[in-house]
């Protein structure tokens, strides 16, 4: 207790005290008591200020005008090749095949044909009958006249007594070497129908969809 006491001077004191206010207090101090504009770039240490610490006013300041346009950069590699598209097309119509009559055996009549080469084909056709009766034509569209490799649509269609109608049939088609597209059509009245207008349209094509056989 003699040595603790002995060590209690005047000065020992006072230093703790003021150590206790610059720790405790200091800061609150400095921002109650300092003047106005009495802090200038010196008293900020570097960093001090972030942009985050600023206003969106200053900030806006700090911004310069937009700049020019650089130059362009160099040309990029080509790209791979895509897939082929449509390659060719064809068509024929009764301008070259004359307008046909029909018989009354199935499929017994063919009424036009389009040549064109192996391949795969988007094809279709349309049809303008023609009865002076009452009728039933059955028309279809097949690559080849039958058999076990032809194949395609057939539709049946009504045409009344001294009228005409529009038949049309489409379909994905694969045309084997010597084949063609045929369009082949009868009736079931004894009395004439014929096709007073037809066309084929194919479109080759390299990819489809589906079954495509």
């Amino acid at each position: 207790m003699h040595r603790i006491r002995s060590s209690l001077t005047y000065s020992n004191v006072m230093v703790t005290v003021l150590a206790l206010v610059v720790l405790g207090g200091g800061t609150a101090y400095a921002a109650a008591h300092l003047g106005k504009e009495s802090v200038g770039a010196r008293q900020l240490k570097k960093g001090a200020v972030t942009p985050a610490k600023l206003s969106q006013a200053s900030v806006a300041t700090l911004s310069g005008p937009k700049g020019a346009t650089g130059p362009q950069g160099p040309k990029g590699e080509a790209g791979s090749q895509g897939p082929a598209g449509i390659v060719r097309a064809f068509r024929v119509s009764n301008s070259i095949s004359p307008a046909s009559k029909l018989g009354t055996s199935l499929f017994g009549t063919s009424v036009l044909s389009l040549a064109v080469p192996p391949g795969r084909y988007f094809v279709t056709t349309d049809l303008e009958l023609r009865s002076g009766a009452a009728d039933t034509v059955n028309c279809r569209l097949i690559n080849g006249h039958g058999g076990p490799e032809s194949e395609g649509p057939q539709r049946t269609q009504t045409v009344p007594a001294n009228g005409f109608e529009n038949l049309t049939m489409s379909d994905l088609f694969v045309v084997r070497s010597g084949q063609e597209l045929n369009v082949e059509c009868s009736h079931s009245a004894v009395t004439t129908a014929t096709v007073d207008d037809v066309d084929i349209v194919a479109v080759q094509v390299q990819e489809t969809v589906g079954t495509f056989e």
